[in-house]
């Protein structure tokens, strides 16, 4: 019988020790990531800089990230960990352009049947009042009454964006013209059940101060990390290498950064 070959896929790097996977971003992958946050912004239609489409309560808003400056800063900082999913798991990110945005970024196929799965890119917040690292929008209230809003995703994966490096493989600390590689930490997976079942145990204010919304907490010892996360599901992710051995040995001089 005829050996078939495993393309592996560089790009993946697994920790054992920890469980935890990295991405790293290529230009390519970069250049992917600025043209679908040009694709999903909403930065002028939203609200911008225009002060009576800001106030409409019919806009979903501009983007906490977003400035004059930099308008399409939230919808690249979250392609980074779509489009990095979509590297570890080998399944395509949804690139439908929705009026509304998009409540989720990938089908996962779970016991025959269709679940969604929304990828968040987010800074590790510390143990926000004990409640956890990472965020989920519970609620808002900028037009009146509070609104809670409802998990449309079936499970919620978390990254972050850990390192920007230049073509010489020195580390800058913003996203810049210089950046050809981003090294991604894939943390891992919650679903929407087990949210629910202590949501409001969950909620705490924004770390913002000046935020008319509050957020439901995740802690990063609750989150399937990724590799467990794909069994469970029953998805084939394609071989990857052990992070020592990533990147032709260069992983080896990267890793301290993470």
């Amino acid at each position: 019988m005829k050996e078939i070959d495993v393309v592996i896929d560089e790009r993946r790097m697994y920790n054992p020790n920890t469980g935890i996977t990295y991405v790293m971003l290529t230009s390519d992958d970069i250049l992917k990531c600025i043209k679908l946050s040009g694709d999903f912004s909403k930065y002028e239609a939203w609200g911008g800089s225009d002060a009576s489409k800001r106030d409409d309560p019919n806009n979903y808003g501009a983007g906490i990230l977003n400035t004059t400056k930099d308008k399409y800063k939230c919808e690249r900082e979250g392609a980074f960990g779509e489009v990095s999913f979509s590297i570890l798991s080998g399944l395509l990110l949804d690139e439908e352009i929705r009026a509304s945005g998009n409540d989720w970024d990938f089908v996962i196929p779970y016991r025959k049947e269709e679940r969604y799965l929304d990828v968040k890119n987010t800074q590790e917040f510390k143990l926000y009042f004990d409640k956890g690292e990472f965020i989920i929008r519970n609620s808002n209230w900028k037009y009146g009454k509070k609104k809670i809003c409802p998990l449309k995703a079936d499970a919620y994966f978390f990254t972050s964006d850990r390192v920007f490096l230049t073509g010489n493989n020195e580390r800058v600390h913003n996203f810049r013209p210089v950046v050809s590689k981003i090294i991604m930490r894939m943390h891992g997976a919650i679903s929407a059940k087990r949210v629910e079942e202590n949501r409001e145990e969950r909620v705490s204010p924004s770390p913002w101060g000046s935020a008319t919304w509050d957020n439901i907490y995740v802690k990063d010892e609750e989150l399937t990390r990724p590799i467990d996360f794909f069994s469970k599901v029953g998805l084939d992710v394609p071989s990857f290498l052990e992070y020592e051995d990533c990147l032709n040995g260069l992983w080896k001089g990267l890793e301290s950064y993470v």
